[in-house]
C-alpha cells in the first residue's frame, strides 16, 4: 500500500485538475456530468430572467441533445481591474463569477456564472 502524506499532495491548476477528475467539478462523470451541465445552464439563463436581464428562454430536449438557448445579457466581455481579459478567466479560472456581489444578482440559483 502506498504512503499517504504530505508528499501524496499535487497542486494543479484549475484547468488540470477539472480535465483529470470532473467529477469533482460536475458532481458526476458520464452522461449525469451532462444533466448537471444542463441543469446550471438552465440555471443560469433563469437567474438573467430573473434579474430582468433576459426575457425568454427555450429549452430543447430530445434523446441525445439538450439545448438551452436564453435570450439574457449573455457574458461580459473586456478588462477588468485585474485581468486583461475577463472572459478567458471566468472560462478557465476558479472562483470566477459575477454572482458574488449581491449588486449584480439579489437571488441566484446557477453556481457559476
Amino acid at each position: 500500500m502506498a504512503i499517504y502524506n504530505a508528499n501524496s499532495i499535487e497542486i494543479k491548476s484549475f484547468r488540470d485538475a477539472a480535465r483529470s477528475t470532473p467529477g469533482m467539478y460536475l458532481g458526476a462523470d458520464g452522461q449525469d456530468a451532462v444533466f448537471n451541465c444542463f441543469l446550471e445552464i438552465l440555471n443560469n439563463a433563469c437567474d438573467e430572467a430573473i434579474m430582468g436581464r433576459g426575457n425568454r428562454i427555450i429549452v430543447d430536449v430530445e434523446p441525445d441533445i439538450c439545448q438551452v438557448e436564453d435570450f439574457g445579457a449573455g457574458v461580459p466581455r473586456g478588462a477588468n481591474k485585474d485581468c486583461a481579459e475577463v472572459l478567458i478567466e471566468i472560462y478557465t479560472k476558479a472562483h470566477s463569477s459575477g454572482k458574488f456581489n449581491t449588486e449584480n444578482y439579489k437571488r441566484v440559483r446557477g453556481i457559476h456564472g
